[in-house]
């Protein structure tokens, strides 16, 4: 493709007004609805995909199968984690037990949730500091990590470091700040203390350790390598087997009836955002269905299909309406390569316009459509994501052109400029119709609706109770 095709091609494209908007807003409807579509599935795929390896990192999950509807919970007896070391099959392990608390700076009061973790949660999550000595902040009882947003809620523009604040008669040290967890993950934090912070006193820590019949937090393990997460289920099956809930099916046929109490699992974090029994389950967070996720990505490409084809029917009754000036082109001297170039930097040009304006459409609906799935979209607009849309909107505009240019390079000048009605049979061949973004706007309103139904349907079958208790 020469400099000056382009140059040509949006001249004749100014010359054609209608045609020209109607076939880029088509087209930028079509981007917009397939970009924002996309950017959900991917997303939702990358949930967790900032812990290192997240394939060999698990979280464990439990049900008491007592319980008239059983659930999985990933919050888990403590005891669970000491039988884990005991096992020799984990690398890493660690716990993560929330508390809600208010902290308290100056005049400024911050209520949230501080977690109390292990000193490998910092490499089983790859947390980095942005300030401070996060190992140490973890190893001493007064030390307190805050995440950025954190930190600014409570010091505004002011240095978080070094600075005190108090929860009750506690007074804690900030001594790091890394930066806040990625929206897309089933591990949130906004503040970390080490297990032996003085936010709990000794006889609490002790307690809820061996508290087999408790909640206490989540618990997350990397196996060594050539562990295997069966032989690990097994060994936690046991644990749970001889833990005092045995006493809860006493006879042997009480346990037949039953099979487990208490039954252990382990799932990978890979796996965790798209595991919906446990959002079923005592803060089960936000989780998604894998089906849903992949219909929603083929009604992406298939809307994106069809605004394409729209395109398409409209290129090609262009052409068809241009074979005197096409005779005309070739009657002087056009050669084939000159019309196909023409052609496609014509078809370029519109589609890398339609492709801008619908990235401006996207980037306005992604509010609304964020707050209708209830997901914060972080990363939507990431370049790498901005230049992946323009590569597939340039290849978008080479494909389109190469059927007008098929039905270009069939027409013979003396023909074209005799008969204005040489091409007229390829009229009758040609898809033609506004169908197809008919088509694009229902699958739209369509997949809207259907997300909206969703969530006023399951709104509607919540309990109360589970209401105020997530």
């Amino acid at each position: 493709m020469h400099a000056r095709d382009p140059r040509v091609g949006a001249r004749l494209l100014a010359r054609a007004p209608v045609y020209s908007a109607v076939a880029i807003a088509g087209l930028a409807l079509g981007f917009a609805v397939c970009y924002l579509l996309l950017g959900f599935v991917r997303y939702s795929f990358s949930y967790d995909s900032a812990v290192p390896d997240r394939a060999r990192v698990f979280v464990l999950q439990h049900k008491v199968n007592l319980m008239p509807a059983p659930s999985w919970i990933e919050f888990m007896p403590l005891p669970f984690q000491d039988a884990a070391r005991r096992s020799g099959l984990a690398l890493r392990s660690s716990a993560a037990i929330p508390r809600e608390v208010v902290l308290a700076a100056g005049n400024v009061r911050w209520r949230g949730e501080v977690t109390a973790v292990d000193a490998d949660f910092v490499p089983l999550f790859g947390l980095t500091a942005r300030e401070g000595d996060l190992a140490g902040a973890l190893a001493r009882p007064d030390g307190l990590v805050l995440t950025a947003s954190a930190a600014r809620q409570l010091f505004g523009a002011a240095a978080a470091l070094g600075r005190t604040v108090t929860a009750g008669d506690t007074a804690l040290r900030v001594m790091a700040v890394v930066a806040d967890a990625p929206s897309n993950t089933t591990m949130p934090y906004t503040a970390l203390v080490g297990r032996g912070s003085a936010l709990w006193s000794g006889s609490e820590r002790a307690a809820a350790r061996a508290q087999w019949q408790g909640l206490g937090g989540k618990i997350y393990l990397r196996l060594r390598d050539g562990a295997s997460a069966a032989d690990m289920t097994r060994l936690l099956q046991e644990a749970a087997d001889q833990s005092p809930w045995r006493q809860m099916a006493p006879t042997p046929a009480d346990r037949a009836r039953l099979g487990h109490v208490i039954e252990v699992r382990l799932r990978t974090l890979s796996e965790a955002y798209f595991d919906t029994e446990v959002a079923r389950g005592y803060r089960g967070g936000q989780r998604g269905e894998r089906p849903v996720v992949l219909a929603l990505a083929a009604v992406a490409v298939l809307v994106l299909a069809l605004a394409a084809a729209n395109y398409l029917n409209l290129a090609t009754v262009r052409t068809l309406g241009r074979e005197r000036e096409i005779g005309v082109r070739k009657a002087i001297g056009a050669g084939r390569a000159q019309l196909v170039r023409l052609l496609m930097a014509e078809s370029v040009l519109v589609t890398t316009l339609a492709y801008g304006a619908g990235l401006l459409l996207a980037w306005l609906a992604l509010p609304p459509f964020a707050e209708l799935i209830e997901r914060r979209l972080e990363g939507v607009f990431a370049p790498v994501a901005v230049l992946a849309g323009l590569a597939g909107a340039l290849l978008l505009g080479v494909a389109s052109a190469l059927y007008p240019a098929w039905i270009a390079l069939r027409v013979r000048p003396l023909a074209a400029l005799v008969n204005a009605r040489y091409l007229a049979h390829f009229v009758e061949r040609a898809p033609m119709g506004w169908w197809p973004l008919a088509i694009a706007l229902l699958l739209a309103v369509a997949v809207a609706g259907a997300a909206t139904a969703r969530h006023l349907h399951a709104a509607l079958r919540a309990a109360p109770a589970r209401l105020l208790r997530d």
